[in-house]
C-alpha cells in the first residue's frame, strides 16, 4: 500500500502515554507520543544523541508511513550543540521531509542563553529544508495551541490538544540519568 493511500481506520482515536524509547546519558531522552517524536534535551547536544534521535525518529515513520511530526524540549541551560550534532540535526532535518509534517521546539528559559539557541535554531533552518513547517516557542502552551491543526494537514491523524499537552508535560519531566 503506497504511502499516500495509507490512512488511519480512526484518525481521532487516542493515544497512549509519552513514552522514553532511548535515552543518552546526561544529554536527552527519545520517545514517542502518537505520531510524534518527542526529544528532551537536558544536556548539550552531541553526535551520539542525534543519531539516537534518527533511530527513534526512523521507528515511529516505520509505524505511521504517512507521516510523523516532531517536538524538541530543550531544558534551560542545557548548552549549545557540539558543532557535530548541528551537522547532524541539520541532515535530520533534510531526511525525508515528504513525510515529516511540522516540529516544533520548546526553548526553556529566557535571556543570553535562550537568544542564542533560538538564533542557532533559526540559523539551522536557514540551511536546511522548508518542506515542513517550524515553530520556536517559549513554552509547552504555545506549542499545544499551534501544532494540532498543522500536524493533522500534514500527516493526516488529528490529535486532541489536551492529549498533547499531557504528553508534552509528561516528556518535559523524563530524565536523562545514567
Amino acid at each position: 500500500m503506497g504511502m499516500s493511500q495509507w490512512t488511519p481506520a480512526n484518525p481521532n482515536v487516542g493515544f497512549g502515554p509519552a513514552r522514553i524509547i532511548e535515552i543518552e546519558p546526561g544529554t536527552c531522552c527519545v520517545g514517542s507520543w502518537a505520531n510524534i517524536t518527542l526529544t528532551r534535551w537536558v544536556g548539550r547536544g552531541t553526535a551520539p544523541a542525534v543519531e539516537r534521535v534518527g533511530r527513534v525518529g526512523d521507528e515511529v515513520r516505520t509505524q505511521y508511513p504517512a507521516g510523523t511530526s516532531a517536538i524538541h524540549l530543550i531544558a534551560e541551560g542545557a548548552g549549545m550543540p557540539t558543532p557535530e550534532a548541528r551537522e547532524g540535526l541539520i541532515k535530520l532535518m533534510n531526511r525525508k521531509t515528504d513525510r515529516l509534517g511540522c516540529v516544533a521546539v520548546v526553548v526553556g528559559g529566557s535571556g543570553f542563553w535562550a537568544s542564542a539557541i533560538r538564533s542557532l535554531i533559526t540559523g539551522m533552518r536557514a540551511v536546511s529544508s522548508r518542506a515542513y513547517e517550524l515553530k520556536l516557542a517559549g513554552n509547552i502552551e504555545e506549542v499545544v495551541a499551534w501544532f494540532p491543526d498543522h500536524h493533522a494537514k500534514r500527516t493526516g491523524i488529528s490529535i486532541d490538544p489536551n492529549e498533547l499537552a499531557s504528553a508534552l508535560r509528561t516528556a518535559n519531566e523524563w530524565r536523562a540519568d545514567a
